[in-house]
């Protein structure tokens, strides 16, 4: 067993290539699909590390009644049926709100 030579474990690299990355471009649904890698689902405390707001600011930004109310912003959706579930939230919906915040901010940009 002490003689045994240690052997180096194939390198992802090469599993990638030829048939097998033939058969992974086809199993795509859509051009989109990197971002259901990491899960199409998120928590709240992710929803703040992607879109860069604190805790506070979202709350207001989610409630209807707050003067900061931007009915873009991601919604949560209960997890469980009992009333005071966790929410998820989809990371496309964070994006996609990130998206138009950059593409307001050009806009307004161009007028001025």
């Amino acid at each position: 067993m002490h003689n045994q030579k240690k052997t180096d474990p194939i390198p992802i690299k090469s599993v990638a290539q030829g048939a097998a990355a033939s058969i992974i471009s086809r199993s795509r649904p859509n051009e989109n699909w990197e971002r259901y890698v990491e899960g199409p689902m998120i928590r709240f405390r992710e929803l703040l590390s992607i879109t860069k707001v604190g805790r506070s600011k979202a709350y207001d930004m989610m409630n209807p009644k707050s003067h900061a109310f931007d009915p873009d912003f991601p919604t949560g959706f209960p997890l469980f049926d009992s009333p005071r579930s966790p929410k998820g939230y989809w990371r496309h919906e964070a994006m996609a709100w990130l998206e138009g915040r950059s593409n307001k901010f050009r806009n307004q940009k161009k007028e001025n």
